[in-house]
């Protein structure tokens, strides 16, 4: 895969390595981010947004029963930017500052605040209005 022709497939492929390796090795994870990050150069950006598998190809004589693809998700830029964690938020922003075309690189952006900041709402604010009412007034002189 590192090796390979970045195509489409490949690239879905190694976006699927990431988002499998995010749940249980994530130093592995990162390391396939950075090569999946390297592929997307020749990849449209709209083909990134796609979660399913790659389509398998037909090869001729060969027609299988159905498409074992069907139905298939994690293959997708917000699927792998999705399993890393809020510690990791930095790490992969600097990867993900990489990737060529601006529009997938704007969607693995919001995507990794979105969750960053999901997994760590704001803290909640006190009410304004009750903290003016209770400041001392001052009296002009």
């Amino acid at each position: 895969m590192k090796r390979s022709e970045p195509t489409e497939a490949v690239v879905h492929a190694t976006l699927g390595i990431v988002s499998t390796f995010g749940l249980f090795n994530t130093q592995e994870s990162l390391e396939w981010l950075l090569v999946a990050v390297k592929q997307m150069r020749k990849t449209s950006p709209a083909s990134l947004n796609e979660d399913g598998a790659p389509r398998l190809k037909r090869i001729n004589g060969i027609t299988p029963g159905s498409d074992p693809t069907n139905g298939t998700v994690g293959f997708g830029l917000q699927s792998a930017i999705s399993v890393f964690s809020p510690d990791q938020f930095e790490q992969v922003l600097a990867m993900i500052n990489d990737i060529t075309p601006e529009e997938a690189r704007g969607v693995a952006v919001v995507t990794l605040c979105s969750n960053f900041l999901k997994k760590h709402p704001a803290p909640k604010r006190t009410s304004t209005a009750s903290s003016v009412e209770s400041a001392p007034k001052s009296v002009p002189h």
